[in-house]
């Protein structure tokens, strides 16, 4: 998605309509139903925006025939583990096995 930046007036109060209606539009016309607010480690807050959609909708995912092939794929062969994926696991294996 997108970076959208926010600078506060001199009161130091920022406005969220015109992101609300950047972001309706972004999702398709989509209601906003608020934000969820994250303060990371370098001190940026990040909003995160709570779009209503209906349950039946966001519980359905439609694949081609070409994704589905790819998934069943990949399910039925998956890839080997990358090596910084498998050094992490033996790195866990050890700490657990100090516990």
């Amino acid at each position: 998605m997108p970076v959208t930046v926010l600078r506060p007036d001199a009161k130091g109060r920022v406005g969220l309509d015109s992101l609300t209606r950047l972001l309706r539009q972004r999702y398709g016309g989509q209601p906003i139903s608020g934000y969820a607010a994250e303060i990371t480690a370098d001190g940026t807050i990040v909003l995160r925006p709570r779009v209503e959609v209906d349950a039946e909708q966001a519980a359905t995912l439609v694949l081609t025939t070409r994704d589905r092939d790819v998934f069943l794929d990949a399910l039925a062969k998956p890839a080997r583990p990358a090596a910084p994926l498998r050094a992490a696991a033996k790195r866990h294996g050890k700490n657990i096995a100090r516990s």
